[in-house]
């Protein structure tokens, strides 16, 4: 199980995930499955992240089904997404050593991503997401086969999920209010509306 570290991230609280079987597996997996809307943040450093290791999964990567967020190859991360109208993949390329705060948001016919409030990726999808309640929703790595892998070496802070796509009003005043509590509003851009003050 990852370890509490009081100054873990920036200098404040995280559960580190030693990137070899560290796992944490979320109570009630059923409140996560079949969504057809969601917005999730990550408060996280991902200094120790392999190719196609996971920072939150529900359900896994090598089947048909669930949803995942992780590392790809090289400097690119990944939105992984089963059973929804566009491709699978939605990557980016960002700098995973420091510290971030990862938006995604699913729902209202797009697909979007955003590291510390700049738009990485935009596509239209829609369709509900695909995914059983066992094993429900895992952080600091993702199912493969009948156990689990890519088992992240990263630092998390906090991680908020929500069953509906925020509007841009609420996900930057989210971003605010997180970049400001774990000390990362230099992260933001300038024109982000929240920069200064949460």
């Amino acid at each position: 199980e990852p370890n509490y570290l009081a100054t873990g991230l920036n200098g404040k609280p995280a559960l580190r995930f030693d990137g070899s079987d560290d796992l944490l597996r979320v109570q009630d997996p059923a409140a996560f499955a079949g969504l057809d809307a969601l917005t999730v943040f990550i408060v996280a450093e991902g200094d120790e992240l392999e190719e196609y290791d996971s920072l939150i999964s529900q359900d896994g990567s090598g089947g048909s089904i669930g949803w995942l967020f992780g590392k790809q190859e090289g400097a690119n991360m990944r939105w992984l997404l089963k059973g929804t109208d566009a491709g699978d993949e939605s990557a980016f390329s960002q700098d995973l050593e420091a510290p971030r705060i990862w938006t995604l948001a699913y729902g209202n016919g797009a697909r979007l991503s955003y590291a510390d409030g700049t738009a990485k990726t935009s596509s239209n999808d829609s369709g509900a997401l695909s995914g059983v309640s066992d094993p429900g929703l895992s952080i600091g790595g993702h199912r493969s086969g009948n156990g689990f892998d890519g088992h992240a070496g990263a630092a998390v802070s906090e991680i908020l999920v929500y069953n509906t796509a925020l509007t841009n009003a609420e996900r930057r005043r989210l971003e605010g209010h997180l970049a400001h509590k774990w000390g990362l509003a230099g992260n933001l851009p300038a024109t982000h509306p929240h920069k200064d003050t949460a």
